[in-house]
Parts: C-alpha cells; structure tokens; sequence
C-alpha cells in the first residue's frame, strides 16, 4: 500500500505528525546507545539497545506496542523477528530525530591507504578483517559504493540485480590486478 508505506517513511524520518505530546505514555524506547540489559530497559532514560529487545518488550509490555526509535543508525545484527504477538506493533520515530534501521554491518575502519589516486582513478584499501566474511556491497555515508575488482566495468559502473546476484569472495577464484601479464 503506497500510501501506508510513505506513512511509515515519514514517521521513522520523524517528520510525520507525531509529538513529544502523541507519543504513548507506555511506548518502549530504543537507542543506538541503549542497553538490553538495565533493569529499567526501555523507558525514555534507560532505552533498550537492540530493536528486537524493544520489540519483544513492547508485545508483551505496552498496550500500545509502540516501540520509539532514537537518532542514529541502528544497525541489526541478525534479521529482527516479528512473530503473531508482535501483531500491531508500531514503529515511529522520536519527534525531531532520524532513525535509520540498517541490515549492513558498521566497519571499524582505523585508516584508509590510497591505492591509485592517479586520475582518473581514485582507488583506496583498509583492512576489515576479522569483521566480516565477505563484502556483497558497499555503502558510505548513505551512498553506495563501487567495490574494486579486476577488471574494471565499463564507466565504472557497479551492475548487478541486488545482493542474490553477486558471488560470495569465499566461491570464486579472484585474480589480483598485479599478477594479470600485460596484454
């Protein structure tokens, strides 16, 4: 339903109708900065840190099941499971702020080395591991990146159908630019 989606966006943009004000008294808080473990967990000072601690309290806890997002992005380290007595739970946004709910995972990048910057590329490598298995996508500051790979695509241009298109690094033979004889 378009109209229910762009509803959703805008509340968890926070630029919906919804006040300080609006929001239930027995809402359940959710914070980047929280913590699943207070005894309190869940109130506006002491916020659960993981959406699916504040959404299972919220099903059993709160007769509005409204679960408040704080500012930030709130990264899900697993995919966030909604179950029957989940049924009406509400997501919104804390009035002013602008959760974003990511299923990528946040890189612990300590320093970026260049590794071609001659024009007109602009090529630059870190060091993840130990983070993650494998990269399916890139993302910086929101945008999407184009992941470096040999050869290079035409322009530049990263292509592909969405993550069930593209091989895992762990299936495939990968070649380094370095070791290719010149044509």
């Amino acid at each position: 339903n378009p109209t229910v989606a762009s509803q959703a966006r805008s509340l968890l943009r926070g630029d919906g109708v919804v006040t300080d004000r609006t929001l239930p008294s027995d809402a359940v808080y959710v914070a980047v900065n929280g913590n699943d473990h207070h005894p309190r967990a869940g109130d506006i000072t002491t916020p659960f840190r993981s959406l699916q601690k504040a959404s299972d309290h919220a099903a059993r806890h709160s007769s509005s099941k409204t679960v408040i997002l704080r500012g930030g992005t709130h990264y899900l380290p697993t995919t966030l499971q909604l179950t029957p007595r989940h049924n009406g739970l509400h997501f919104r946004a804390h009035p002013g702020e602008s959760p974003v709910v990511s299923g990528g995972i946040e890189l612990r990048i300590s320093s970026w080395t260049p590794s071609n910057t001659t024009a007109p590329s602009n090529i630059w490598s870190t060091n993840v591991t130990g983070q993650v298995a494998s990269v399916p996508g890139l993302q910086m500051n929101g945008q999407r990146c184009t992941r470096a790979r040999y050869p290079n695509l035409p322009h530049g241009i990263e292509v592909s159908c969405g993550y069930g298109c593209m091989l895992p690094s762990h299936t495939v033979k990968w070649t380094a630019p370095r070791s290719v004889p010149p044509a």
